[in-house]
């Protein structure tokens, strides 16, 4: 309950604006988050995720990169297992790998992590138009009817009138 208690808390001081309180209480969840004796993989997820937002919002791409992949290895070392071993949870993750990849402008990289996941969701179909758009001013004109092509379909009009409000932000 503590744990589910400052992720609210932590959300709270996100939307009030209020950056050093969001970042003490990331920090005092994190002791809990940590722990995998303490806490589930669902709260340790939702702690890392609201974390390197935290980051990235502070324009500290390069820290939450680090700070995520230093996170994986130290859950997987204390669990023995693989954290994101389910498919959902492999998704998000290679989504939120590939935002902090576009903040810190290696772009390219980005590009190859979202085109190696198998199947799209609403996340990763927005990243990659993202990225559509900005090689489109390097296109020449035989690439730049590919790249529309493949944003008409990412960005379909049906598709994007069934986004949620957060995406569509």
């Amino acid at each position: 309950y503590e744990s589910l208690f400052l992720r609210t808390l932590v959300r709270v001081a996100d939307r009030t604006g209020t950056g050093l309180e969001r970042e003490r209480l990331l920090r005092e969840w994190g002791e809990l988050a940590r722990d995998p004796h303490r806490t589930e993989l669902e709260e340790w997820w939702a702690w890392t995720q609201e974390t390197v937002t935290w980051l990235i919002d502070e324009d500290h791409p390069e820290r939450a990169l680090s700070f995520f992949k230093e996170t994986l290895f130290n859950r997987q070392e204390a669990q023995g297992v693989d954290p994101l071993s389910s498919p959902m949870l492999r998704w998000q993750a290679r989504n939120l790998e590939a935002t902090v990849l576009i903040r810190a402008g290696e772009f390219e990289r980005a590009d190859e992590l979202l085109q190696s996941g198998s199947t799209y969701n609403d996340r990763s179909r927005l990243l990659r138009a993202y990225l559509g758009l900005r090689s489109l001013y390097r296109a020449d004109a035989r690439e730049s009817q590919r790249i529309f092509k493949e944003l008409s379909v990412l960005l379909s009009e049906e598709w994007i009138s069934t986004l949620p409000q957060e995406l569509l932000d």
